[in-house]
């Protein structure tokens, strides 16, 4: 009800200002018929025109013709008020939205509702300490959010500028190659201008001669005539000369030709790599491993498939325990390079920030590989352990660490001359993974004990430890970073959430079917694959700090998955004790 003048509904009171409004009669009265209509009905809701207007319907049902009742009832289903139409029997579009609901007069829930208001009192109290630092957080997070948004942006601005410079420096140069190569084998500018001026040069000398002979017998000054002959000698030299040099040309441009080879192909192929620059996230939109099928298969390998890397160029490498190391062509997956380096299992593959790939083995050595096209060469080998090396990281200070059968972990530092070994540190038992958590600390297994440590390498001490957190295998483990609080750490039948800032196990989750799980990656930060030995790929939804299974394919390989990889173009590849590689 708006706040203005309203005259009495009466028609013989219509020009009278209206004193009160009657909720039930829906009638606007004046002094005159407010008298008389109390005296007929004492028991109806007058509401005086003076009220104000936020407080005139309070009490009074709202909803489509329910005619403002009053709201003398509480519905605990829905927490909501209600008036007599509200929980009428009578269902229909208007009326009994609540006639099944669990309903009380308001005045039994006042009590309850009372203490409950106590008590939010209290959370609102505790709330308004906290709300700056909330909103402090809060900004926080937008700022960040548009920092890395602006991020993305310049390092595409600076990708695509990058590109344009590479075109225009290399048009420039074509161009200028082409110049000078025509300059080098065509007629030039200064050719032209000479022979422009041959007809006048023959004409002058065979008068000039011609002249000289008829006045042989009547010469005066004979060094003028000498002069003259030598004039007329050279200016043939010259004819000649500009003579040769144009027939010369004339065969070149007969003989030769000069090609600018510009191949649709190669064309092609730079644009679709253009194109095919995107958003992670936009490549895995749709990804679900029930469809999914192998586009490649490759089996280059005599024994199991237990590590994979992707290289800088795009190049997929692989390592197996018939202690080869394979690096595949981008685009046929044709061995493009096999290092046969090790003399023990190749148990893990990495690509240093440096470029250099990093090996270690059964062997107990760790060997580094400068690798440029098709050709590779050993840059050092490290040789500290004293059993086989399972796992190599580079840290984010480019440090190098190994972890080891012969129950060690080994930090390397880089120098002049190549990696030393830094410092060392003992475990109470194999240490099959180790994976950086943060920018100080790694975590790392301790397989009889089943334990998992976390390790701050710059205070060098142990800052928590889980036990009997899961089962490991003795070569294949892999831990991996859901995101920066979450690690998810594969095991036999279940995988263990741990949460990374307070260093507690969130959740276990059970994959009864699945077996030993072995392989383990991140497609995006919505999708998380495994593999296991059942031969299943499983699609992991990640929801706060839960895994929900979305999607499985069997019997994806012929034997145990031992290792997946997100290759970051839209395919993922998996390695197995069947002897194979599969991109899907």
């Amino acid at each position: 009800m708006e706040n203005q003048i309203h005259k009495c509904s009466s028609k013989n009171h219509s020009n009278n200002e209206a004193n009160i409004y009657c909720l039930e009669c829906k009638l606007y009265l004046c002094k005159k018929c407010q008298n008389n209509h109390s005296e007929l009905f004492d028991e109806h809701s007058l509401i005086k025109m003076n009220q104000d207007k936020n407080n005139i319907f309070i009490d009074q049902c709202t909803k489509e013709n329910h005619e403002l009742n009053k709201l003398k009832f509480f519905c605990k289903t829905h927490n909501e008020l209600c008036c007599s139409y509200c929980i009428s029997k009578i269902k229909n579009n208007f009326f009994g939205q609540h006639s099944d609901c669990d309903i009380y007069f308001i005045n039994d829930i006042k009590n309850e509702k009372e203490d409950k208001l106590k008590e939010n009192l209290i959370i609102l109290e505790q709330l308004s300490k906290n709300i700056e630092v909330l909103l402090n957080d809060l900004n926080k997070i937008v700022e960040n959010v548009n920092e890395n948004k602006e991020k993305i942006k310049l390092k595409i601005q600076k990708i695509f500028t990058k590109l344009r410079n590479a075109i225009n420096e290399k048009e420039d140069k074509l161009i200028l190659e082409i110049d000078n190569k025509y300059n080098d084998r065509y007629i030039k500018e200064d050719i032209i201008r000479k022979s422009k001026k041959l007809p006048n040069k023959i004409k002058q000398s065979f008068e000039k001669g011609k002249k000289d002979i008829e006045n042989m017998g009547n010469i005066r000054h004979l060094s003028s005539f000498i002069n003259d002959c030598i004039n007329i000698e050279n200016n043939i030299k010259e004819i000649n000369e500009i003579n040769s040099l144009v027939n010369n040309n004339k065969l070149k441009n007969n003989d030769i030709e000069i090609e600018c080879k510009l191949e649709n192909d190669k064309i092609d192929n730079i644009l679709e790599e253009i194109n095919s620059i995107c958003f992670i996230n936009d490549l895995y939109k749709d990804f679900n491993i029930g469809e999914k099928k192998e586009k490649y298969v490759l089996n280059y390998h005599t024994n199991n498939v237990n590590c994979l890397t992707i290289m800088k160029d795009g190049r997929l490498v692989s390592g197996s325990f018939d202690s080869n190391i394979i690096i595949y062509n981008k685009k046929t997956f044709e061995p493009d390079l096999i290092i046969k380096e090790h003399k023990g299992y190749v148990l893990c593959i990495i690509q240093m920030s440096s470029g250099l790939l990093a090996s270690s083995s059964c062997d107990h050595t760790i060997k580094l590989f400068n690798i440029k096209d098709n050709y590779y060469e050993v840059i050092q080998s490290l040789n500290f352990h004293q059993n086989g090396i399972l796992k190599i990281i580079e840290l984010e200070n480019k440090a190098l660490v190994s972890c080891s059968h012969d129950k060690s972990i080994i930090f390397y530092t880089k120098k002049e001359k190549g990696f030393n070994k830094d410092f060392q540190i003992s475990t109470n038992g194999n240490c099959t993974t180790i994976i950086q958590t943060n920018l100080k600390e790694i975590c790392y297994s301790e397989r009889e004990k089943n334990r998992i440590c976390f390790y701050d390498f710059i205070e060098r001490k142990i800052i928590a430890s889980i036990d009997n957190i899961s089962k490991y295998e003795e070569y294949r483990e892999n831990f991996i970073k859901i995101n920066e609080e979450l690690l998810a750490i594969p095991g036999e039948n279940k995988i263990s959430i741990i949460n990374l800032n307070n260093y507690k196990l969130v959740k276990i989750i059970d994959v009864a079917f699945s077996g030993w799980i072995y392989g383990i990656c991140l497609i995006n930060n919505n999708i998380l694959l495994t593999g296991d030995d059942s031969k299943n790929l499983i699609q992991w939804k990640i929801e706060n700090d839960n895994l929900i299974l979305i999607s499985k394919k069997e019997n994806a390989h012929d034997k145990e998955i031992l290792f997946l990889l997100n290759m970051g173009n839209g395919h993922f590849a998996s390695g197995s004790l069947d002897k194979k590689i599969k991109i899907w």
